[in-house]
């Protein structure tokens, strides 16, 4: 059965449906017992997320400027330069010694923008994901880069003495395992990102 409602937060409206699921009486322990503490942790993980979501949006379209005395007050604290023009808060979180309760303090002067409230886990995950936001990017295409070459094959007749940029080491483990894929030659042990680099530029050289 599912039973929506309108509910809100203090800066979204949002509608909620319900699954329930009438389970037979001797499931009962098994689904209150173990899985239910399971389920009040993803549960809560969930709605962690959506916090963390909401929070960013509302730091990505709230402007301010020098005309808040808190911005520049705590930009000077911090030892960062101050702002001359408008900024968003979000391009503040990004500046390395602001702190989301600098935020916090700094909105307190903005009519409309409410960030009390939210639990430390919660703006914690806002910080780390506002500030390394490049890095995590970076990290994730790296890693969809690799995911695609997972399966590129390895030709049986490569030459790894060809390789002049791969240590002796590497060459020597990769002559013995004979790995089939690039995949599988990245998880060799003192088989490193570099020499897996080099492969992949050799291979492109020969037309692989």
């Amino acid at each position: 059965m599912k039973s929506p409602y309108t509910d809100t937060l203090a800066h979204t409206t949002y509608e909620c449906k319900y699954h329930i699921v009438f389970a037979l009486k001797y499931r009962r322990k098994e689904i209150y017992g173990h899985l239910r503490t399971e389920i009040g942790m993803i549960l809560r993980e969930l709605s962690n997320w959506k916090d963390v979501e909401i929070i960013t949006e509302i730091l990505a379209k709230t402007n301010v400027g020098p005309s808040n005395p808190r911005v520049n007050e705590i930009l000077l604290k911090r030892g960062e330069n101050p702002i001359k023009d408008g900024s968003t808060l979000l391009e503040l979180l990004r500046r390395p010694e602001v702190s989301f309760e600098d935020i916090k303090y700094i909105s307190e002067e903005i009519r409309g923008i409410d960030l009390q409230g939210y639990d430390h886990d919660t703006t914690y995950q806002v910080e780390i994901t506002v500030k390394y936001e490049g890095y995590i990017n970076r990290a994730l295409k790296m890693i969809e880069k690799h995911k695609s070459m997972e399966n590129k094959k390895i030709p049986v007749d490569i030459d790894y003495d060809d390789l002049k940029t791969i240590p002796k080491e590497a060459k020597d483990k990769l002559k013995r395992i004979k790995p089939i894929n690039i995949g599988q030659a990245s998880r060799i042990s003192g088989v490193s990102p570099a020499d897996i680099q080099a492969i992949l530029i050799y291979l492109k050289m020969r037309g692989n």
